[in-house]
């Protein structure tokens, strides 16, 4: 295989509307075309080459998350998870209060039935045949009732209490008429 002559590779002419680039000779390219028209013309590098290239977008944007809103999301997650847990004790609580309203329904009902029997306890003639028939009691004889009866009105008398000292000597009259009056 015959091999290319690098001589001959070097004075090839560069086409301008290649979009080939050759490394090998750029400055024989700017000095070649600066008597052509500008459109035609290279355009000259700047020493710095961040300054070369144009700000070019990422392929692959990254994202980046602001500090705040990661505060803001956990504390939007903390707010849901005590909402769910004061649902969840919500539930709870209306299932405790429905128990409870039935269990007040049939006690109520039981304390309504136990007040009927109480009211029909006071049947007098129930009463009398309990009486007469399991307690063996009979109707009171004219003879063995008594009515009383006072004419005058009645009346209360207060009575005064006198003054007492807490001397010795009345301490022990009082001890001594107690004494007395138990053994009386």
């Amino acid at each position: 295989m015959a091999q290319p002559q690098p001589s001959r590779r070097r004075r090839t002419p560069v086409m301008p509307d290649s979009m080939a680039y050759d490394l090998s000779r750029p400055s024989q390219d700017t000095m070649r075309y600066s008597t052509a028209a500008p459109e035609l013309q290279p355009k000259q590098r700047p020493k710095n080459r961040r300054q070369q290239q144009p700000a070019l977008r990422p392929r692959f944007r990254v994202m980046s998350v602001a500090p705040t809103a990661v505060v803001l999301f956990l504390a939007a997650l903390v707010i849901w998870t005590f909402s769910l847990q004061a649902r969840t004790q919500i539930t709870q609580a209306q299932q405790e209060v429905y128990r409870l309203e039935n269990e007040l329904r049939t006690v109520e009902q039981v304390q309504d039935e136990l007040e009927i029997e109480y009211e029909s306890a006071f049947n007098f003639t129930k009463l009398e045949d309990y009486a007469v028939t399991t307690l063996g009691m009979q109707r009171p004889r004219d003879e063995q009732v008594y009515y009383l009866s006072h004419e005058s009105e009645d009346h209360a008398v207060a009575v005064l209490e006198r003054s007492r000292s807490n001397g010795l000597v009345d301490r022990l009259d009082d001890f001594l008429s107690e004494l007395l009056a138990y053994f009386r």
